[in-house]
């Protein structure tokens, strides 16, 4: 087999070896550096293998990124002209070496760390190739791309060499695998997002979004990155996190009688409700009960004596739903056998930690509900879709001075910086686009413009067709 090069200017004597390409079988292992991906690099080959000249069956190329201490990291690639036929492989090298020259020039700090070639096998001529790129690259990767999508799917695989043979005389290459992983930079999401909803296009073509529509996705995630930051900053804060906690989701009333002397629980009813509330959630169990008042009596000691049958070590919730103290006082409490050896006495009962947490739509109907104390009527309407948004960047500029107030106690040594923080804070920067406020606020008069002019003219229209049955029935 022989390995020529193309150009005249590096004209040199075919190369010639006895070369074994032993191609991986899956159950071999897997060493050596992480090969970490990134999306472009992928659009590149599979537009170089669209674009191949006829009768070609593959393209190869060198990839360019960066090299750390157990990982190789792929950021850029181009591709290498080549001619295979059965008996030879030529690659032009002096192209490379002028490809490689100019990408150097936009992005000096990337170096040679391997090269590509599509498909989904190794063969003989791939170890020639690969002898060329071990004289421009310390161990350099092989990477194969099934753009062909023979199994159905895009197949990755990364490969490093090793020489076979006894000492003194090489008789093959071995590649061996190595872990794959897929990584990307923010602009990169935006397109590989992009890319995506052309999937379910009929026309495999997309239009991009508007500008408001941009801002409003990417304030949807800086308040979800938002509320995840502080939950961690409240949790660091108080330095402590709960691993032992009950949550009360859900409740339903029981029927009962209660006199001086005795109480009457219909206790079939409860066992019938919680097989039905069992369907529709099946991973909440019973935890306790709940009683409304502000007291402890000794008909409670008697249902909670059931209720420790059904759940170990149950909650006995208070709700003051008279608000006798002016306001409504909720109490936890668990029981404790109290007495001699052998013989009980009584049962008591010791009071618990009690914290309120919300789902997001929880909060949106607390929200709704709080504004009705303030209407004279007792009733309020629902918010305008502007009014939400308005309520969201009060709420995001909230969030935004309790970060920054943690920013500054860090800087000003009052608090201990914690790296985890350090990294969502900067994915959270990266993420927001960068517009200045002027052609912010140009962009936002104008979009708002433009709904209140639809707004407008949806009235009018409306308003005229009334009008005009008005007419007809006169």
């Amino acid at each position: 087999r022989r390995c020529s090069d193309t150009s005249p200017q590096f004209a040199a004597p075919p190369i010639k070896t006895r070369a074994a390409s032993l191609s991986s079988s899956p159950k071999m292992s897997v060493y050596g550096p992480v090969v970490k991906i990134h999306p472009v690099v992928l659009a590149s080959i599979g537009d170089s293998y669209e674009r191949r000249n006829e009768g070609a069956s593959r393209v190869i190329g060198t990839l360019l990124g960066t090299i750390e201490k157990h990982s190789v990291e792929v950021t850029n690639c181009f591709s290498v002209p080549h001619n295979e036929s059965e008996d030879e492989v030529a690659v032009d090298m002096e192209f490379a070496k002028n490809m490689y020259e100019l990408h150097k020039r936009v992005s000096p700090s990337e170096v040679i760390i391997g090269w590509y070639a599509t498909g989904f096998d190794i063969t003989e001529h791939s170890v020639l190739i690969h002898e060329y790129y071990s004289r421009e690259a310390t161990n350099p990767i092989h990477l194969t791309v099934d753009t062909a999508l023979q199994s159905g799917k895009m197949n990755i695989r990364a490969y490093v060499s090793a020489q076979m043979g006894v000492p003194g005389k090489t008789v093959g290459v071995m590649f061996t695998p190595l872990s794959v992983k897929y990584i990307y930079y923010d602009t990169e999401r935006i397109g590989v997002d992009l890319l995506q909803r052309t999937r379910v296009a009929p026309s495999r073509t997309k239009g991009l979004t508007s500008d408001l529509s941009q801002v409003a996705g990417s304030a949807s995630r800086v308040q979800d990155m938002l509320a995840t930051v502080l939950t961690y900053i409240e949790d660091v804060l108080v330095s402590t996190i709960e691993k032992h906690s009950v949550e009360v989701t859900n409740c339903f009333s029981v029927p009962h009688n209660e006199s001086e002397d005795e109480v009457a629980v219909d206790m079939e009813f409860a066992k019938n409700m919680y097989e039905l509330h069992k369907r529709v959630s099946p991973s909440e169990v019973i935890i306790g009960w709940y009683a409304t008042g502000f007291d402890i009596t000794e008909h409670s000691v008697l249902i909670h004596e059931y209720y420790s049958r059904e759940a170990t070590n149950p909650i006995h919730l208070t709700v003051d739903t008279a608000l006798q103290s002016g306001k409504m006082n909720i109490r936890a409490y668990v029981s404790a056998q109290m007495g001699v050896p052998g013989k009980t006495v009584g049962v008591m009962f010791t009071p618990l930690s009690v914290k309120y947490i919300y789902y997001d739509t929880e909060r949106i109907g607390v929200d709704l509900l709080q504004r009705t104390r303030v209407a004279p009527s007792r009733t309020k309407g629902l918010t305008s879709d502007l009014s939400q948004v308005a309520g969201s960047a009060s709420r995001v500029q909230d969030m935004l001075a309790t970060v920054l107030t943690y920013i500054e106690d860090v800087l000003s040594g009052k608090a201990t910086a914690d790296n985890s923080v350090g990294r969502f804070l900067m994915d959270l920067i990266n993420k927001v686009p960068t517009i200045s406020a002027e052609d912010f606020e140009t962009m936002l008069n104008s979009n708002i413009n433009d709904l209140l002019m639809v707004t407008y003219l949806s009235n009018l229209t409306q308003a005229q067709i009334a009008l005009n049955e008005k007419l007809v029935l006169l």
